[in-house]
């Protein structure tokens, strides 16, 4: 629990780029250990003692050990960038990649540019999310797989010479079409026969070009979710309404629901430690102050809370969710740094002006892996 960067832990809280430990209470750099109390060897009878005398089913003794981890983060040492098992590649958690340019959590892939996570990109630029992609462009494929020579899409699956297209599942040569499955040779969801697809795209791609608009990924107008409520605002640095509505994008007044005819609890009046919430929790609204928005505690939440003996959260989930985007959003960008462990020249998607301790792959490896 409360483990980032942290992989093949067992029994553990507040590990951070820790692998393969157990029974461990707040480490960094961890590796292969057990019964490490905030990077301090114990035995396993003095861990244990320790560990049974904190109760973090307390809001303010949780709050406590999360600064006291956040100090402990401070003393880490950072690689300048999360790589494995590649060529000729620029980005950051990448493994077993090749010829990739400005990519994000990248997996099994090659030949690649400006995108975020994948599974087996080939020959793709500007596609976020997918596995298994080959020859795409300029798409969004969250939970997709399989596509081969798709353009300027949304969520479409299982599909190939697709273009201009959202929620498709196993079609091929369709172009402007929403939410069809099996389909092939369709325009804005029409079927033709193939030779009247191929003369139809034609005359609609050379349209598109006289307007400027083939190649292009959907203008901003056209998104469902107007801006301000979209997850975009979660973003450090992508909050501003103005600019946002100079690029096109829609904003609306958020409409306030109607009044909550019950108990209403201010989050700093809930019960600090878990053992003393009562089961009306669940009947209640809680405010948010810091944010001003309310929200409730649901059946199976409680029990999670409860049976691993955690207190109640006091932020709104909308909350809780952008400061975790907040932190992985500060790591898109490279800059150019020094090794302070062996002078070499590398980059990093840590500033230079950062407090981080920060070693090139080669220094951290030998220093931490």
């Amino acid at each position: 629990f409360f483990c980032e960067l942290s992989s093949d832990c067992l029994d553990s809280y507040f590990l951070f780029d820790c692998k393969n430990c157990s029974n461990c209470f707040g480490g960094v750099n961890l590796r292969n250990k057990k019964y490490v109390f905030f990077n301090e060897q114990m035995t396993k009878e003095e861990y244990e003692k320790r560990v049974e005398e904190i109760n973090l089913g307390n809001y303010e003794v949780l709050e406590e050990y999360n600064r006291r981890f956040t100090e402990l983060k401070k003393k880490a040492i950072h690689p300048a960038l999360h790589i494995k098992n590649v060529v000729n590649s620029v980005g950051e958690f990448l493994d077993n990649c090749k010829n990739c340019y400005s990519v994000y959590y990248f997996y099994e892939s090659e030949n690649s540019a400006y995108s975020m996570g994948a599974l087996g990109s080939r020959d793709s630029y500007d596609v976020d999310g997918g596995t298994s992609r080959e020859r795409c462009y300029e798409g969004i494929s969250i939970s997709t797989e399989k596509l081969f020579n798709v353009k300027f899409f949304t969520c479409v699956n299982e599909s190939k010479d697709v273009e201009y297209s959202d929620l498709l599942r196993n079609c091929h040569n369709c172009f402007g079409c929403i939410g069809l499955s099996n389909k092939s040779f369709c325009i804005l969801n029409k079927q033709y026969n193939e030779e009247e697809y191929w003369r139809a795209v034609d005359r609609i791609k050379l349209k598109m070009l006289e307007r400027g608009e083939y190649g292009e990924f959907f203008p901003p107008a056209l998104a469902t979710i107007p801006y301000n409520v979209s997850i975009l605002t979660s973003y450090r640095g992508f909050n501003d309404l103005e600019v946002a509505k100079k690029y096109g994008y829609r904003t609306e007044e958020i409409e306030k629901g109607s009044e909550f005819i019950g108990d209403i609890v201010p989050s700093e009046d809930l019960p600090l430690d878990i053992k003393d919430v009562e089961d009306s929790i669940l009947d209640k609204v809680v405010l948010d102050k810091e944010s001003g928005k309310k929200f409730r505690i649901t059946p199976h939440e409680l029990s999670f809370y409860r049976k691993h003996n955690f207190p109640l959260p006091r932020r709104h989930p909308d909350t809780r969710r952008n400061r975790k985007l907040s932190f992985w959003a500060i790591k898109m960008g490279f800059h150019d740094r020094v090794c302070p462990k062996c002078g070499v020249e590398m980059q990093s998607y840590f500033d230079p002006k950062s407090p981080e301790t920060v070693y090139c792959v080669d220094c951290y490896r030998k220093e931490v892996a």
